[in-house]
């Protein structure tokens, strides 16, 4: 388990490109869900699962 100190910097880490996939998201949500559902969990998951 990581402790609260390495969480805070991840999440810290984490916020741009969370903000970026979410807009790209939103942006495609009308093309292709399945799509955006791939290209979210693509970009999300190595940040949190190092």
């Amino acid at each position: 388990m990581m402790n609260k100190k390495n969480l805070i910097y991840n999440i810290l880490f984490a916020l741009p490109f969370l903000s970026v996939n979410f807009n790209f998201a939103y942006y495609n949500i009308y093309r292709n869900r399945n799509f955006t559902y791939f290209v979210f969990k693509i970009n999300i998951c190595p940040i949190f699962y190092p």
